[in-house]
């Protein structure tokens, strides 16, 4: 469609059927356009909120810091840019619930009756699923550092490996200096154990199998842990291997008692 076609009329059925709440300040910061969307997100009528300073829809805490962005935002060259670039900003709704949006605002000729536009998108959804996300993680975390276990994931394909808090601690490697790859992992397997580990996990590549694997690795005062290996491997669409996720479980504990147990088991059978 060329430009010349488009209308008045075309331009405020835009505004008004947008999906994000739209709304228009004159030169004084007064609200001169509030769409239908803006209405739905604030609770306000039309009627009502033309006319009233901006204010009328900033939390008390958000007024200030509003104040000084947009006496930075007249100052710039540039004639629009995202608020929320940084940092969550907040409207208030005629209820007084505190909404946070992502806002992207423009700057129109002075003489213009809208000297600033904005389009705020209701972003609550998308924080309470990132809380619920890290919340679930926190949990995670805590479950993990409890039963002593870790995840990982390896790339098949470059070699790189991806190692969670919990492998650090069981394999006593600092994050920061430690380079986590397959090759590095082998190296830290106690060499008695260390073939029938990549044995393992080459089958697994190969056969497409789940795997399970109990060895010893050396810390790094050569004490030895000995830990539980879980991995599986999955595909691309042409069902070749590229990444294995899996755990690790210090089970040095369990282990000794386990064989303390079998020791005194076969006493027991030779001494009947």
């Amino acid at each position: 469609m060329n430009n010349k076609n488009i209308t008045q009329e075309n331009l405020e059925e835009i505004i008004a059927s947008s999906a994000d709440a739209i709304l228009a300040l004159d030169k004084d910061h007064k609200i001169v356009l509030f769409n239908s969307s803006a209405q739905r997100l604030f609770g306000y009528q039309s009627s009502e909120i033309i006319g009233q300073p901006l204010e009328i829809l900033l939390p008390e805490k958000t007024k200030d810091i509003h104040k000084d962005y947009i006496n930075n935002f007249d100052k710039m060259t540039v004639r629009s840019r995202a608020m929320s670039a940084r940092t969550t900003i907040y409207g208030l709704s005629k209820t007084n619930d505190v909404i946070p949006l992502e806002i992207s605002i423009q700057k129109h000729p002075e003489e213009s009756l809208m000297r600033y536009s904005a389009i705020c998108h209701d972003i609550s959804t998308r924080i309470n699923i990132n809380e619920a996300l890290q919340k679930s993680e926190k949990r995670l975390f805590r479950a993990q550092r409890i039963a002593q276990i870790g995840n990982w994931e390896w790339n098949i394909l470059t070699g790189d490996l991806i190692w969670s808090d919990g492998i650090y601690k069981i394999f006593e490697k600092d994050k920061d200096t430690f380079e986590a790859t397959y090759d590095n992992f082998l190296l830290c397997i106690h060499p008695g154990d260390r073939d029938v580990v990549a044995k393992q996990v080459e089958t697994c590549v190969n056969e497409l199998k789940p795997y399970t694997v109990i060895h010893r690795i050396i810390c790094n005062d050569d004490s030895i842990k000995v830990v539980e290996e879980r991995g599986e491997v999955f595909c691309d669409a042409d069902n070749k291997p590229i990444r294995m996720d899996g755990t690790v479980q210090d089970v040095t504990k369990s282990w000794h008692k386990e064989n303390e147990l079998r020791l005194a088991t076969e006493q027991a059978i030779l001494a009947n």
